[in-house]
């Protein structure tokens, strides 16, 4: 058992000791009132009760004061092993949210109007109708589906028949599914000039390959053969070809499980074919909002990996969800976390790519970002184990936030610095990793001046208040070291989904960086996940690296 525990403990006991004290003794006088001289009175009601009394300040005092002690250079070169054994992944990511207070950081966190409504379609269990709080902009569309099968269908007063290739048949959608397309359609109308670039980068991929086939089979039959190997070659030997790189990409599409996601993967691949992205490409995979399968941060984990290989790579996700509809009241309106709850609709798009990938793409209102997850070493998480559930979630997020913030201060908030430092570790042997950079050896003791942060969390207040306290210490220390800090908590959009709260806090930090890109400000957002924590840093690749 740890002295912190102890001393708290001792405390306890010693509260418990007094009060009970000072009923026995109130009792033993109110039945000898004759006895209670003033002699009695100062030493059973005064004396006595202010040396336990002292006793449990006492106590507190030293506990206070071991807490503000630094701690070992044990403890602390653990904790700089532990981060600087993580990975820190260099991404560029483009991001657009819908939310009903607005498309952007300006509108969404300078809207202050009350935008619940009563809603005409659904009661409560008295049969009133209900608050909910929908994204008016977005128009609901009847739902109809592409078959090849039936001849083209002409009607100029649909313009949903417009595209081109009009061969469509209407389909009984319930309102949930159709919903939830009309959310995706409008991400995918914000993210217009996106979608322009990733077409125009595959449709020269796929003209340069028609043009090197035809180019084949012009030539002799016995040369066909050396036409082709002589061509790759010279491909290979020459400089990166923008069109040569990227060959694949990858689409995520998280909503309900319980909405039809058939429809919604059909309907996604119809509308990313109608921005001209060839069909070959457009495999799509589900992932399942509120399911125990899938994670925010497996998937952050995962894709992080794949996208930190040297080869180009991009990623495409697009996550919505409504609730304001039957079937999702139908699903979740029992429970006991949808009593003060306002029905509520929410989706982003992102798209994640590498630094490879960025030489050939050049998207408008993309943010580099450094992610990095931050969790605890074997020893913390056996000792944890051991704990009560409590204790565990109210001990990790204190401890992550204790290791991010020195992180940051020791790398100057720079995560490149810290690849940097790995890189040269693994390319010379003899090199050992120190825990902190010789240059930022006493970066902790140092005053910030007046650097200025901007630190984002995925905390719900309302809901958090817990976290909220140690998330405000944090800040705190910030603070104390003389930075202008600003802070903005982001969890109370979508609260009831498993995705949305990580996914918007993330798409709002990307909407702030770019609005802010003339800024010198540092900003940073800390999304929660289960015994880990993920820091999102925003940085200029071109200048720290």
């Amino acid at each position: 058992m740890t002295t912190k525990k102890l001393m708290t403990y001792a405390r306890v006991v010693l509260v418990v000791i007094l009060l009970i004290y000072l009923l026995l003794v109130w009792m033993y006088f109110k039945d000898n009132v004759s006895q209670l001289t003033s002699f009695n009175l100062l030493v059973w009601f005064v004396v006595v009760p202010l040396l336990i009394f002292s006793t449990i300040l006492l106590i507190r005092w030293r506990q206070k004061k071991r807490e503000q002690q630094p701690e070992p250079e044990s403890v602390k070169t653990a904790v700089d092993k532990t981060v600087l054994s993580s990975d820190s992944y260099p991404l560029f990511i483009y991001s657009s949210l819908c939310l009903p207070e607005g498309d952007s950081w300006a509108e969404i966190i300078e809207n202050d109007n009350d935008l619940t409504l009563l809603s005409e379609t659904l009661t409560d269990f008295d049969g009133l109708p209900m608050l909910v709080k929908p994204i008016n902009r977005v128009i609901t569309q009847p739902a109809f589906v592409y078959d090849d099968n039936l001849p083209a269908r002409t009607d100029d007063n649909d313009d949903l028949l417009n595209s081109g290739n009009a061969n469509l048949i209407d389909v009984d959608i319930d309102t949930l599914t159709l919903r939830l397309a009309a959310l995706i359609s409008e991400q995918l109308t914000l993210s217009e000039a996106a979608l322009s670039v990733l077409t125009q980068h595959y449709d020269l991929i796929a003209h340069q390959d028609h043009n090197e086939t035809n180019a084949a089979l012009h030539a002799h039959p016995e040369w066909q053969t050396h036409y082709i190997t002589s061509t790759h070659d010279d491909e290979s030997m020459s400089a990166d070809t923008p069109t040569t790189l990227m060959s694949e990409l990858s689409i995520y599409l998280c909503v309900p499980s319980i909405a039809d996601t058939d429809y919604l993967m059909r309907f996604v691949k119809q509308q990313l074919m109608t921005y001209g992205l060839p069909e070959s490409l457009l495999a799509i995979t589900l992932l399942e909002a509120n399911s125990e399968d899938h994670s925010p941060l497996q998937f952050f984990e995962e894709q992080l990996v794949v996208l930190s290989a040297d080869e180009a790579k991009v990623c495409l996700l697009l996550a919505a969800d409504s609730q304001i509809s039957e079937v999702w009241l139908d699903e979740y309106l029992n429970t006991t976390e949808t009593l003060n709850h306002i029905p509520t609709e929410a989706s982003t798009l992102f798209i994640f790519y590498n630094q490879a990938a960025r030489a050939v793409l050049d998207i408008e209102g993309t943010t580099s970002v450094s992610a990095l997850k931050i969790t605890d070493d074997a020893e913390q998480i056996k000792r944890a184990n051991d704990e009560t559930i409590s204790a565990r979630s109210s001990q990790y997020y204190t401890r992550h936030l204790r290791k991010i913030k020195r992180l940051l201060l020791d790398n100057g908030f720079l995560l490149s610095a810290l690849r940097e430092d790995k890189a040269h570790s693994k390319n010379d042997p003899q090199i050992k990793t120190k825990a902190t950079p010789p240059d930022h050896e006493s970066t902790t003791t140092h005053s910030l001046g007046t650097k200025r942060l901007k630190i984002l969390s995925d905390i719900n207040p309302s809901k958090q208040p817990y976290d909220l306290a140690v998330f405000m210490t944090f800040v705190d220390s910030f603070v104390e070291k003389g930075a202008l800090v600003n802070e903005h908590h982001l969890g109370h959009y979508m609260p009831l989904n498993l995705w949305l709260p990580s996914l918007t806090s993330l798409a709002m930090v990307i909407q702030l960086s770019y609005e802010d890109q003339h800024e010198s400000d540092t900003k940073f957002l800390i999304t929660q996940h289960k015994r880990c924590c993920m820091l999102w840093l925003v940085e200029d690749f071109d200048t720290s690296e």
